[in-house]
């Protein structure tokens, strides 16, 4: 059994950026994924705070040295800036950056929050979360940005079915230990959520998950379940969840790197990629000030070293 997190059963197809590709290739991507709408369990909706509840390549970089510093959270930087509703701050909110100013990913404060504030809720359910990060064709930045954000219910993820369990657990001890531990979505449910994407005119720019063990890094199973038409995706550490961590990457690979079997024989599949096909990217909020100082002040305290050795 290989797992890809593929539709198999569902036929159609999707548009990714434009391109339009056969929905039995639209993945999200695992280990320990979170984020989702709720009252255990889920179904679709929006974490946009006020929103109507709709669905919402480059060179990679040099690699960064991997270290006990390479998780040191940089001070809030706020900077001023005006829009059309008057002043407004933007904060860099990840604990990682990219080496140019270009590797970034922006997203509004209140959005932010309110994907912390449904993956905190999955996650004291004892669940994992997963799903997309949308964006409007054309706005600044796309598609390293995000405007909205699609949960899929954690209630139904397949990944202990019997096929799929096997594959996980040839990933390695901690794959055999927590069941929790990656996810395989919906086929239905996925298919029916990127097809109202699509109508809604917005398109899938990443996939997003949480790790409820793991700091946010980017997993060697990530890598393999990460699927290669986004140029980029979100995790989020529940780890610790009194101070979550928000961390995006950008994530070059092939198609033929896609997917776990239960052929496999791993170990460590939850540890970091190490790899120069993924980077981090920084996230860069931006809104009112109060609502970044709530978004800064939710988040893991400026300075607090995290460990580098797994995902």
């Amino acid at each position: 059994m290989v797992i890809s997190e593929r539709s198999e059963n569902h036929a159609g197809s999707a548009r990714i950026h434009g391109k339009w590709v056969n929905a039995s290739r639209v993945s999200l991507s695992p280990v320990d994924f979170v984020v989702l709408p709720f009252t255990v369990p889920v179904g679709a909706g929006s974490a946009k705070t006020g929103g109507t509840g709709d669905w919402g390549a480059l060179a990679p970089p040099a690699r960064r040295s991997a270290g006990a510093g390479m998780y040191r959270r940089r001070r809030p930087a706020l900077c001023q800036g005006m829009n059309t509703h008057g002043e407004a701050a933007a904060a860099l909110v990840s604990p990682q950056g990219g080496d140019t100013a270009g590797d970034a990913v922006a997203m509004s404060a209140e959005l932010c929050l309110g994907l912390l504030r449904r993956a905190a809720r999955v996650h004291r359910a004892g669940l994992k979360s997963y799903g997309l990060l949308v964006a409007e064709p054309g706005t600044a930045g796309y598609p390293f940005t995000a405007a909205d954000v699609v949960f899929l219910d954690p209630g139904k993820n397949r990944r202990n079915d019997p096929g799929h369990r096997a594959a996980f657990r040839a990933q390695g001890e901690y794959f055999r230990q927590y069941d929790d531990a990656g996810f395989v979505a919906d086929p239905a449910e996925l298919l029916a959520a990127w097809r109202a994407i699509e109508d809604s005119g917005r398109q899938v720019v990443a996939p997003f998950h949480s790790h409820r063990r793991q700091p946010a890094n980017f997993s060697l199973i990530d890598y393999r379940l990460h699927n290669p038409a986004f140029a980029w995706h979100l995790i989020i550490s529940l780890r610790d969840p009194r101070h979550p961590v928000l961390q995006p990457f950008r994530v070059h690979k092939e198609l033929s790197d896609f997917g776990i079997s239960d052929q496999d024989a791993c170990q460590g599949s939850e540890l970091a990629y190490q790899g120069p096909e993924v980077q981090p990217l920084a996230l860069v909020a931006r809104g009112a000030h109060p609502t970044i100082r709530r978004l800064t002040s939710t988040l893991a305290p400026a300075g607090s070293p995290k460990t580098a050795t797994a995902a």
